[in-house]
């Protein structure tokens, strides 16, 4: 069994790391400390059969896919209404500009200034506000530093091979005769290759799911020593049922929102991955 850890600098290659768990709604903090948001969604892209974790989104462009029903429809329409037509994609953090993972996802200057960059108002105070003040530069706020100027690179669009983690939580998952099995509760992702101070990419490496979210977003799942005692016998006698699954025994329908475990896969309950 591999117990989940915090990444601090690139993390060793194996190293497992539950997504919702360990990254999702953490605070990001700039390198002297500096409270810079939270991890609001991640990005994944499809590449040579893989499915890796690039970067994070911080912000309602991030958030709203993660809300339930209306009300997560309701936050994307307000942050497209108030962005330009031209800038209406989420800035994505590349996970080369996250130093740490730990209590808090430390970045470094470069990430400090790509979330700068995708600060509509402070972005527009700067640009048609404070540069046409007389001796005013315009770029010496508390994110310290210009907006990248390549910002366009660091924007998420999307298309085929390109997805956030919350497309992936909540999907429905299936048996290979049609069986409901639950729903995907966390992503499980493992350090590809030594990226030196840097987090760097991850892989994903399998799924957790199971028919009762309760407690799973407070770590009972996946980790066999979260909690009293007392609360971690109530969770696994709840958590029972719960599987986790390799990728590489999964079927992913996208569009449909749908993971088909193979008949081949051998589900494990999270703890005894």
């Amino acid at each position: 069994m591999t117990s989940p850890q915090p990444v601090h600098g690139h993390p060793a290659t194996g190293q497992v790391l539950d997504l919702v768990l360990r990254v999702a709604d953490h605070q990001v903090v700039g390198p002297e400390g500096l409270l810079l948001g939270n991890v609001d969604n991640l990005v994944l892209r499809e590449h040579e059969g893989r499915l890796l974790v690039t970067g994070f989104v911080s912000g309602p462009g991030g958030l709203g896919p993660r809300l339930p029903g209306s009300l997560g429809r309701w936050v994307q329409a307000v942050w497209r209404r108030l962005r330009s037509d031209a800038d209406s994609q989420p800035t994505v953090v590349p996970l080369s500009a996250v130093a740490r993972i730990g209590s808090a996802v430390e970045v470094t200057r470069h990430g400090q200034q790509v979330l700068a960059s995708g600060m509509g108002l402070e972005h527009w105070l700067r640009t048609y506000v404070v540069s046409r003040i007389p001796g005013a530069k315009g770029g010496e706020d508390r994110l310290e530093g210009e907006p990248v100027q390549d910002a366009a690179q660091h924007v998420w669009s999307p298309g085929p091979g390109s997805h956030l983690l919350s497309d992936l939580l909540g999907a429905r998952v299936r048996s290979a005769q049609g069986e409901d099995l639950g729903a995907v509760l966390d992503v499980c992702a493992e350090a590809v290759a030594p990226t030196g101070a840097a987090v760097g990419v991850l892989r994903v490496r399998g799924l957790s799911y199971g028919p009762r979210a309760t407690g799973s977003e407070l770590g009972y799942t996946e980790d066999p020593r979260q909690g009293p005692l007392v609360l971690r016998v109530l969770f696994r006698r709840l958590h029972r049922a719960h599987r986790y699954v390799p990728l590489e025994a999964v079927d992913v329908d996208w569009q449909a929102r749908v993971v088909t475990v193979a008949p081949s896969a051998r589900p494990v309950h999270p703890h005894q991955r």
